[in-house]
């Protein structure tokens, strides 16, 4: 359903949740960055630093959110494109964690996942999907610990399902297609 100019969800559990814009990045573990939230006001956002501070590694986290979308198997897009765990990992860090908040005219949306070691292989250790409820608390519609993965029905908190391991949940919906430009919206 189109509204002013933006496409909305009109069903299933995504009704009334936020797709308006990202408002904070989370970034736990990679390189240089041990614990940061960056958030994302209205207009530019511009990242101002000295080298090694990290600004890098915090596009290379918000390049870690993009990847799922567009890689089936994320692990070994992740070894390939990244050199895997070891080459991002922060020094004395077991784990590194990426997520996103959104937020609009719904609720606000969080995502995210945490890799870890496990021997010599890096394993998709944390998933969650959580929509904020009325009440301003969070609520589950995805959430994997370990080796445990469940997409829970809205209403009945019921698992509707457990995808393979090793991909995350995201990665197994194909993503949408290209909207087509109208003439209104193509230069003249």
């Amino acid at each position: 359903m189109r509204r002013g100019g933006r496409l909305e969800p009109s069903h299933g559990m995504f009704r009334g949740v936020a797709t308006d814009r990202i408002v904070e990045f989370r970034v736990q573990g990679i390189r240089s960055l041990e614990d940061v939230r960056l958030p994302v006001r209205d207009g530019l956002t511009v990242l101002i630093g000295e080298n090694g501070t990290g600004k890098s590694s915090l596009l290379e986290a918000v390049e870690l959110l993009h990847k799922p979308l567009f890689h089936p198997n994320f692990l070994q897009a992740f070894n390939d494109e990244h050199g895997g765990l070891q080459a991002v990992l922060r020094q004395g860090a077991s784990s590194i964690a990426v997520g996103l908040r959104l937020e609009g005219d719904g609720g606000a949306v969080e995502y995210g996942f945490r890799l870890a070691k496990r021997g010599l292989f890096a394993v998709i250790d944390a998933e969650w999907l959580r929509v904020q409820v009325p009440n301003g608390t969070y609520r589950d519609i995805i959430h994997r610990e370990g080796a445990e993965l469940r997409l829970l029905r809205e209403q009945t908190g019921e698992v509707l399902l457990e995808p393979a391991a090793g991909r995350l949940f995201l990665g197994s919906i194909a993503p949408p297609a290209p909207l087509p430009l109208s003439a209104s919206t193509t230069a003249t």
